[in-house]
């Protein structure tokens, strides 16, 4: 199972997938940085935006979203 957990502050996401794998958690995020979006008022930035998170829940395909 793999659980996804998004945060949004202001501009910016920061999200974070763990998983078990032999009965451990693993932290399946890796060296990612936060989302940032530069103006919420920009179409373009706003679909950058949304393709980023959609890229990084596609491939970590979790059964969970928190």
């Amino acid at each position: 199972m793999i659980g996804c957990g998004v945060e949004i502050a202001g501009r910016r996401a920061i999200c974070v997938a763990l998983g078990v794998k032999d009965g451990h958690i693993v932290d399946l995020t890796g060296r990612r940085r936060p989302i940032e979006i530069g103006d919420d008022e920009n179409p373009a930035e706003v679909s950058r935006f949304r393709q980023t998170v959609q890229a990084l829940l596609e491939a970590w395909q979790p059964d969970r979203i928190g």
